[in-house]
């Protein structure tokens, strides 16, 4: 899919990154017994918590400069 809409190495891994913790998080809940609609709500509380705390705390990724030929 990243492939189709040519993006490059980044934006593949932040994609992917994102995927994997709210359908993780999906995952988990349902297998738990819980509906398809409880599952996400706590899914998308729980990647927003996530966000929030990383926020808070001042978590981030390392910054750089793209620099222009």
């Amino acid at each position: 899919m990243a492939g189709r809409y040519k993006l490059d190495p980044f934006g593949v891994v932040v994609l992917a990154s994102v995927t994997a913790v709210g359908g993780g998080l999906f995952v988990i809940f349902h297998l738990l017994g819980w509906s398809k609609n409880e599952a996400t709500i706590i899914a998308i509380l729980g990647a927003l918590l996530l966000r929030l705390t990383a926020i808070y705390w001042r978590v981030s990724l390392p910054a750089f400069d793209i620099m222009e030929k």
